[in-house]
């Protein structure tokens, strides 16, 4: 009876961790990314070039910035964090 128990409380831990029991986005609502950020604001984030909302920068891990502040002219005068 306690190995029934526990395999009970084991998968009811696991179903809430897992988000099954999350409720469902209202019609026209997206659903949060995982972190409660709403995939629209990523995206939004994402139009930015300052704004990097991901490693490889974008989904086409293009790991480019068309910023213009630090150029081949003036790189060598930043400073080693």
């Amino acid at each position: 009876m306690h190995r029934a128990g526990v395999a009970i409380l084991f998968s009811a831990t696991l179903s809430v961790a897992c988000g099954r029991d999350a409720p469902e986005p209202a019609a026209g609502e997206q659903r949060p990314a995982a972190s409660g950020t709403p995939t629209a604001d990523i995206r939004t984030l994402a139009k930015d070039d300052g704004q990097w909302v991901m490693a490889p920068k974008d989904y086409a891990a293009t790991r480019f910035s068309g910023l213009t502040e630090i150029t081949t002219d003036n790189v060598k005068n930043l400073p080693t964090v």
